[in-house]
């Protein structure tokens, strides 16, 4: 079976990058945004493409326009260099000011986003609308994020508070923060949605048991105290990955709390990384000093690239960089892919299995 892999970069610059791998080809540039792009995020069933912008709206766009013809026509068109309309199918507008972090409900109906208006709000992708503003925090709104189930929503700011909502009436369920009140930079639900993940700008990512009001782990040893950068599992759920201003990628062992592994990533601030649904895959950017996103492959995960060339795809990865550093034993040895030119001063990437 041929799986092919699409990765998605956003940038400060406002175009949206989707890239075919393993071929590491161009597949399609959004440009319709009239602001830089600051979050991305895919449908579950990956055929829809969300976009949180400094032009104060949230895009939805498609990725695939033939597996996603349930939607009703599209909403606003922008057009390419070569003429050709590049559609986003919808256009939510309501936020005051620029929108900063945007995420799907698993059932893929819902989409909420975050704004520095302080405000979170719920959107009816279907119908276009706004079904709900929450007046979450006193600060910019840095991270949202639906349960596995899509019954709650859980926000985070630079005021230091991560509150979790009810997703159906908007009714705060809870208000968790640490003792010194540091501006979370990101949050995200465990697989079970039983704890919280939060990233916070003192260097630290803390595991919540939020319905006992307590912190379980502290993650340290990475470098976070300027910009929002986010976290990412591993597919088996054994490991924790972000990124760090000190230009590393940094993994733990979720259980132990020890550090993995951690390799020099890239020449300037990794602020952008994700890891594929199913495979041993994960992308990462950084600032304007080294603008390229960059796709870490397992050796685990190599058997696929070989076989998607065996079928015909076109270019071939780069080649591989030198050893990861710091290894812990049975933890594998990323190898590293470079996509070029895309630069990511305040942008996402994201990465999602288009089958």
């Amino acid at each position: 079976m041929y799986w092919q892999l699409t990765s998605v970069a956003a940038a400060a610059d406002a175009p949206i990058h989707l890239y075919s791998l393993p071929s590491f080809s161009l597949y399609r540039t959004f440009h319709s945004h009239a602001g830089g792009v600051s979050d991305v995020s895919f449908s579950a069933d990956s055929t829809l493409l969300a976009s949180a912008s400094d032009d104060r709206t949230v895009r939805i766009w498609e990725v695939s326009p033939e597996l996603s013809q349930h939607l009703a026509r599209p909403l606003a068109v922008s057009r390419r260099e070569d003429g050709k309309s590049e559609e986003a199918i919808r256009v939510l507008s309501g936020h005051l000011s620029a929108v900063f972090c945007v995420a799907w409900s698993p059932r893929g109906d819902l989409v909420a986003s975050g704004g520095m208006d302080e405000t979170v709000r719920v959107w009816d992708v279907q119908k276009g609308r706004c079904m709900r503003v929450l007046p979450a925090h006193s600060e910019p709104v840095s991270a949202v994020q639906f349960s596995r189930d899509g019954t709650m929503l859980v926000s985070g700011s630079w005021d230091g508070y991560i509150r979790i909502w009810d997703t159906a009436t908007g009714q705060c369920l809870k208000t968790i923060a640490n003792e010194d009140n540091a501006p979370v930079a990101h949050v995200r639900f465990t697989p079970n949605s039983r704890f919280l993940f939060t990233s916070t700008l003192d260097s630290a990512v803390r595991l919540w048991d939020y319905q006992a009001d307590k912190v379980v782990k502290v993650y340290g040893g990475h470098v976070n105290r300027k910009y929002c950068i986010p976290t990412t599992l591993t597919v088996d759920g054994r490991y924790l990955l972000t990124g760090s201003e000190d230009h590393k990628v940094v993994m733990w062992d979720i259980q132990s709390r020890q550090v993995a592994r951690t390799w020099d990533a890239h020449k300037d601030v990794v602020m952008a990384l994700s890891h594929h649904p199913s495979l041993a895959i994960l992308a990462t950017g950084a600032l304007e000093r080294d603008p390229v996103v960059k796709i870490w492959v397992a050796p685990s995960a190599l058997p696929h690239f070989a076989a998607a060339e065996l079928n015909g795809a076109t270019g071939a990865p780069a080649a591989a960089a030198g050893p990861a550093q710091q290894a812990a034993p049975g933890v594998d040895a990323p190898v590293e892919q470079a996509v070029n030119g895309v630069g990511l001063q305040a942008g996402d990437v994201q990465m999602q299995l288009d089958a």
